[in-house]
């Protein structure tokens, strides 16, 4: 096999980099890789060794304003909340900078958020020291009259990470220094950086010869904002679809599920957005099976039309919001 040539090396570029070792060349290579974001990735997902991690959650807790809407709980933790800058560093160094590359087989776009063309949320992040937040929980502040919303992770020795965003905000700056003042009353915020998220919810793994992972290929969860276990979960499909006998085929085959998710979520948030009551409808669909699905980013057209069939102002809500253009 030739060389697979990476331009990125963000979490999708640097899991492929590392994945394929010195068969990757990578291009377009930053400094010391920073982005801000929640950093919070799935117990299972591979390439994430115990020294990246800072917290293990097991409650995720979800608020309307100031009240309370829902939990959901795991015996077992569920989530990692990882030193994502280090551990993308780590998976960097196995990658081949400046080599040679006459024998490029396969052309690699994983830049981030940068040139796919779709929707962007700017959020924010600071590291919160003096927050007092339980280490095995995280919680979801939905804001009222607005379409996003404040995060609350911990990052361990007292410290969370603490972030937000909305849509149509393009500096959530002063909006999280609100909340942070509000909610942890004397603690102090460091490292504050902002970042945009991809929200399009269009999928796009090629462009003409070469290939898209990650958010460039805009898989990111738009109602979440997640992307770093999408961006690994490409990377070992498309690892595994080059040994196959039609690698883009293949490629196209094992992403199809999360392709799927990610089109929902952006129908969805779209809706949400436009609906004249969209905080209200976060409220009014907590209940049920709906939280849950939400931690698992396991949504379905099936389980939402039977949350919003015992909710006949939700169901008119999104379905305005979906006709509106």
């Amino acid at each position: 096999m030739g060389l697979v040539r990476i331009r990125g090396l963000g979490p999708a570029g640097a899991a492929l980099a590392n994945l394929l070792g010195q068969r990757a060349v990578a291009l377009d290579v930053a400094g010391r890789y920073v982005k801000a974001c929640g950093e919070a990735v799935r117990v299972e997902m591979p390439l994430v060794e115990r020294r990246h991690v800072k917290s293990k959650v097991r409650r995720f807790d979800f608020y309307y304003g100031d009240r309370h809407i829902g939990t959901v709980e795991y015996r077992a933790p569920r989530w990692y909340i990882i030193d994502k800058s280090a551990w993308v560093n780590w998976l960097r160094e196995g990658a081949c900078t400046g080599c040679e590359a006459d024998d490029v087989e396969v052309e690699v776009d994983a830049r981030g958020p940068h040139g796919n063309g779709q929707a962007k949320v700017i959020t924010v992040r600071a590291y919160v020291a003096g927050a007092k937040v339980p280490d095995d929980a995280v919680s979801f502040h939905f804001a009222e009259g607005m379409a996003g919303f404040y995060w609350v992770f911990p990052y361990g020795d007292g410290t969370a990470n603490v972030g937000a965003g909305f849509l149509g905000v393009k500096n959530p700056i002063p909006h999280l220094e609100r909340f942070v003042s509000a909610r942890f009353p004397g603690a102090r915020m460091a490292d504050v950086r902002g970042a945009p998220i991809t929200v399009g919810g269009r999928a796009r793994l090629m462009e003409g010869d070469t290939v898209k992972v990650g958010e460039a290929a805009g898989l990111v969860y738009p109602l979440t904002g997640e992307g770093i276990g999408l961006a690994v979960t490409s990377a070992l499909a498309l690892v595994r679809a080059m040994s196959s006998r039609r690698p883009m085929d293949t490629y196209r085959r094992l992403m199809a599920p999360y392709v799927g998710q990610v089109r929902l979520q952006g129908a969805l948030l779209r809706a949400a957005a436009r609906a004249a009551d969209a905080g209200k409808a976060i409220e009014a669909a907590s209940g049920g099976d709906l939280l849950y699905r939400y931690v698992e980013e396991d949504l379905s057209a099936r389980l939402l039309l039977a949350v919003l069939a015992r909710r006949p102002r939700l169901l008119f809500s999104l379905l305005r919001g979906l006709l509106r253009r």
